[in-house]
């Protein structure tokens, strides 16, 4: 089994550069794509703005979210190993304590059964009520996304391949999905080739990029089958890919990392839609929204309301979209916003914000 760990390579963290691009008070307005509906790179722009938030930012908060394939309630994993839970209308509705202090990655299966992928390779999984109920290994680094039948696929460059199969028991069943040739350094290759997984509601399994110079989406049938590959891109892209490249052209020999260029992805269980969350400028968009063929129907930018003004939300981690409601997680804050939210497109008046910020992250492995 290939991972970083195997070749000793320490992680030192995410470092999160956020700057702001206009002094404070100058307003900020959205740009609109002027190409026709549904081109991969440009779409149609939604401004939607909300005041509800359903978790306070905390400066020691680490925190993922993911959607019940039910969608009966909403996930959240804090820093102190507890996943906290709220229904569909975001009320809370329980903390469930946990001792998963190093996960890296959560999802949910039909039973509202938690999974945790941890920084030591294991999978485990807790009922609703916080007891373990099975561990199994897996590989390093790996994103997950339980299927309707019980099946677990890891999403994890190992083996040459990016998609692993598990049975719900911890049986390796099948591996796929090539990895992608990048750079001629091994580790820095393998590092470029890590992703998202989400499942749809058919069983369909997409692999989302993370930190591919060229980022794309494949989608899989629940066996392993290629069904499309497309690119993403647009002006938040565009604007990450540079930042991506520099760092590229600049790393060191003895060094190993990489710009974060899509930061994640979910599935709408009712349209199966696949929503990318990216890193952007207060200028462009961070949501954006596809079919299942991989067109891109629309982007959207957020603005985080407070009695203060307005802020463009730069940073979405991570996303949960259930329906007309979008939940949004980001500086450990977790935003609830729903499409009626929408304040506008390109080119409104109302499309600004007080502070007009920018954000990009890089990660970073060393240690040869």
């Amino acid at each position: 089994m290939t991972n970083l760990r195997r070749f000793g390579v320490l992680t030192l963290g995410l470092a999160s550069v956020l700057a702001a691009m206009f002094h404070s008070g100058t307003a900020a307005s959205y740009k609109q794509g002027s190409g026709k509906r549904g081109r991969p790179g440009r779409a149609p722009l939604t401004v939607l703005q909300s005041s509800r938030k359903l978790l306070e930012a905390s400066p020691e908060k680490k925190s993922l979210a993911a959607p019940t394939k039910t969608g009966q309630y909403a996930l959240s994993l804090g820093a102190d190993g507890s996943v906290t839970a709220f229904d569909r209308g975001g009320k809370f509705v329980k903390r469930i304590p946990l001792s998963a202090r190093d996960a890296r990655a959560l999802a949910v299966d039909s039973s509202n059964n938690i999974y945790l992928a941890g920084a030591d390779s294991v999978l485990r999984v807790f009922n609703f009520e916080g007891r373990q109920l099975k561990e199994f290994p897996i590989p390093d680094g790996g994103s997950v996304g339980v299927l309707s039948d019980g099946n677990v696929v890891v999403a994890a460059p190992s083996g040459g391949k990016l998609l692993h199969l598990f049975s719900p028991a911890g049986e390796p069943l099948s591996s796929f999905a090539d990895v992608k040739a990048y750079d001629a350094d091994a580790r820095e290759n393998e590092f470029l080739n890590r992703g998202k997984v989400v499942v749809g509601p058919s069983d369909e399994i997409y692999l989302v990029s993370v930190y591919a110079p060229l980022p794309y989406v494949a989608r899989f049938t629940e066996r392993g089958a290629l069904i499309k590959e497309f690119i993403v891109d647009g002006d938040a892209v565009a604007f990450q890919k540079e930042k991506a490249d520099g760092f590229l052209a600049e790393r060191k020999p003895n060094m190993t990392g990489g710009v974060t260029v899509i930061n994640s992805a979910a599935v709408e269980p009712a349209t199966g839609h696949l929503w990318v969350a990216l890193n952007g400028l207060s200028t462009t968009a961070t949501l954006y929204e596809y079919d299942s063929s991989g067109v891109k129907l629309r982007e959207y930018a957020l603005l985080g309301a407070s009695p203060s003004g307005s802020r463009n939300i730069t940073h979405p981690k991570d996303i949960i979209v259930d329906g007309a409601s979008i939940r949004v997680l980001s500086w450990g804050e977790l935003y609830d916003f729903n499409q009626s939210d929408a304040v506008g497109g390109a080119g409104s008046a109302r499309n600004r914000a007080k502070a007009g910020r920018w954000a990009w992250d890089v990660f970073l492995v060393t240690g040869r």
